[in-house]
């Protein structure tokens, strides 16, 4: 056995994760706080980042009372997210570099890149989950058990309302495919859009409507199989975040270690990439164990919220069935 460590493909692996088209979106939404964290990762299984709470209420001055003021003690509340560690183990022979006429390594660094970026966003959707789910005033409009049991419009609206008067914020959307286009069947249904065929018309409007800048569709968001034989009653989580709702940060970059076995007919390469990274949702504590398994990650028992008000949190969930298959 011998031990190389081409440093050549990490960059291979950078440009498979940023190739990712929805990934790229979701960095560039402004949803994710990509600064906060960026010195307090550097070891250990848990990252606390303290947060002052607000000030005292205002009340009127009572200028004829000799009474001492009560004050408000400063105080502070610790978001605790846990590091998330990954990796991916490929293999092939020496032959196939041959057969192939190029570099295997630097083709699945690049392929490895691209699925760690999926993977990611499926942990998004696994800490939201759990996250959202512990919050005591709730951020989720569930239509699972109403009879359209579909995304719309005004479900939008009301998971926006959740956030009362923040509500606003909401600007970014992490929603499945089926329930993407049942979104669309809904805006067709009351003339928001027009469409020509398959192709949507005036689609801008759809920010205009909802107050949603950025729509990420991708199918790694939460999906929970239902008792049919389809997919029509599973249950799909749409996310609403608003800007900085998230931190994300590594706490080691992409790594790729190399070994190859000469012993072997044709000479046999392994090639491990790692990646150990933080995605947290803000106000919030994680109370679970170190390296959790993606299931800890979406159990909403792991999570406390720790804002003294809710509309801190500046995310909202919508749960339906996606039936985007039924015209």
């Amino acid at each position: 056995m011998a031990l190389y460590v081409p440093t050549v493909q990490t960059a291979y692996v950078l440009e498979g994760m940023f190739s990712e088209a929805k990934w790229a979106a979701l960095l560039a939404s402004g949803a994710l706080d990509l600064d906060t964290l960026s010195n307090l990762i550097r070891e250990g299984d848990f990252v606390n980042v303290p947060k002052l709470e607000q000030s005292a209420d205002f009340e009127r001055t009572n200028i004829a009372s000799s009474s001492d003021l009560s004050p408000t003690a400063a105080a502070t509340n610790d978001d605790k997210g846990v590091i998330l560690r990954d990796h991916a183990l490929n293999s092939w022979k020496r032959h196939d570099d041959i057969r192939a006429n190029e570099q295997i390594g630097n083709k699945k660094a690049m392929s490895a890149g691209n699925k760690l970026a999926k993977r990611m966003l499926a942990q998004v959707g696994n800490v939201l989950s759990g996250a959202v789910d512990a919050l005591t005033t709730s951020h989720t409009v569930d239509v699972t058990a109403e009879s359209t049991k579909t995304i719309s419009v005004n479900a939008i609206r009301a998971a926006k309302a959740t956030l009362d008067d923040e509500g606003y914020e909401l600007n970014v959307g992490l929603i499945h495919s089926r329930v993407w286009w049942d979104l669309i069947k809904d805006l067709q249904g009351y003339n928001y859009l027009e469409t020509v065929g398959a192709q949507v018309v005036r689609s801008a409007r759809l920010g205009e409507i909802m107050g949603i800048s950025t729509w990420i569709i991708t199918d790694n968001m939460p999906q929970t199989a239902g008792g049919f034989s389809t997919d029509d009653d599973d249950t799909y989580r749409t996310f609403l975040l608003g800007p900085g709702s998230v931190f994300f940060g590594y706490q080691a970059e992409p790594s790729i270690t190399t070994d190859f076995n000469l012993l072997k007919p044709s000479t046999l390469f392994y090639q491990k990439i790692d990646m150990d990274y933080l995605i947290h949702p803000r106000t919030f504590a994680f109370g679970g164990s170190a390296n959790p398994a993606d299931a800890d990650l979406a159990t909403s028992g792991n999570w406390t919220p720790v804002t003294e008000d809710h509309k801190n949190c500046r995310i909202a969930q919508i749960k339906s069935h996606g039936q985007s298959g039924k015209l």
